[in-house]
């Protein structure tokens, strides 16, 4: 029963999306910067809007949510093509590959030959998914069969919530919040402020969307991944501190990647999402002095595409 996490975690920690030499490029902690920065912004415009009483910083906001879509997600987006760059220089040192869709070919062919060495061969990466998911669920059900330790239940009382459960209680916390609000109202007031309600209505609303929504909808990204990585610290750190101890997250990751990997094998015969995806990669990625000729390529694919597409017609047609 120990086999199966230990090939699995072997394949994972070869090809995991952040490696250890990720660390040391430049690039990695330049974005780390700007996100500790986007946030940084919004507690700073937070504190002057609420202790010291200021509207000068109130445009902070939406000037880090720019940021985010337009500097933040590229930037990561470089951040993994760098590291399959430098996986790429590892895994075959005599061959550089010039574009990020050559170096994701030669990790897919990496992952095929370490699948084999440590699966043996395989005639279709789906039955060898479909196996592994039956001999996972045969040993959890042994299991739980056995009986779950006292140590077992305590550990997944103190579990962190998942993010959708961590949203729906502070949903539940700001809804008994306005109810006692609501509660402490005093009637009498409320009916004499009734002509006033309108600007008071405007201003309450204006400070919510300001201090609140636009807030929230900027943190999700970075606040979503930091608590995605708070727990996968926290997998990670038992799945090192035990060999043979594998979470079920890692396990149908390894699934799922088994079946991309399935599924790269199989030609497209859509091409317009993927392209437009390549693309919007490359210009998104690429350094500025290079943005007119990936430009010129991306015009030049266009007009090969409706070439082959007359060529196509005609061929059916004839």
């Amino acid at each position: 029963m120990r086999a199966l996490p230990h090939k699995i975690k072997t394949f994972q920690k070869e090809f995991s999306l952040l490696p250890g030499y990720a660390f040391s490029m430049r690039i990695f902690w330049l974005v780390a910067l700007l996100a500790a920065l986007i946030v940084g912004s919004l507690i700073f415009n937070a504190i002057n809007t609420i202790v010291l009483k200021s509207q000068t910083y109130s445009h902070l906001p939406y000037v880090s949510l720019g940021f985010e879509f337009f500097v933040l997600v590229p930037s990561f987006l470089q951040v993994i093509c760098e590291v399959d760059q430098q996986r790429c220089k590892r895994l075959y040192p005599q061959v550089r590959p010039a574009s990020f869709r050559a170096a994701v070919t030669m990790i897919n062919r990496a992952k095929y030959e370490r699948i084999e060495a440590l699966f043996g061969p395989q005639e279709s990466l789906e039955k060898l998914a479909k196996s592994l998911i039956e001999e996972w669920k045969w040993r959890r059900e042994i299991q739980l069969n056995a009986g779950e330790t006292d140590v077992q239940k305590a550990r997944k009382f103190f579990r962190l919530p998942s993010s959708s459960n961590l949203a729906t209680y502070l949903a539940g916390v700001l809804a008994i919040v306005a109810g006692v609000v609501v509660a402490l109202i005093d009637k009498d007031n409320f009916y004499q402020g009734l002509p006033n309600l309108w600007d008071s209505f405007e201003f309450w609303y204006g400070a919510l969307f300001k201090l609140i929504v636009v807030p929230i909808a900027i943190c999700i990204i970075p606040l979503a991944a930091i608590w995605s990585s708070i727990k996968a610290i926290g997998r990670i750190l038992a799945e090192n501190m035990d060999d043979d101890f594998l979470s079920q997250p890692k396990f149908y990751s390894f699934i799922k990647e088994l079946l991309e990997l399935a599924d790269r094998k199989e030609r497209r015969l859509l091409l317009k999402t993927t392209g437009r995806a390549y693309w919007s990669i490359r210009l998104l990625t690429a350094p500025i002095h290079e943005v007119p000729n990936i430009y010129r390529n991306v015009r030049r694919s266009k007009r090969l595409a409706k070439l082959r597409k007359v060529k196509k017609s005609k061929a059916l047609s004839g």
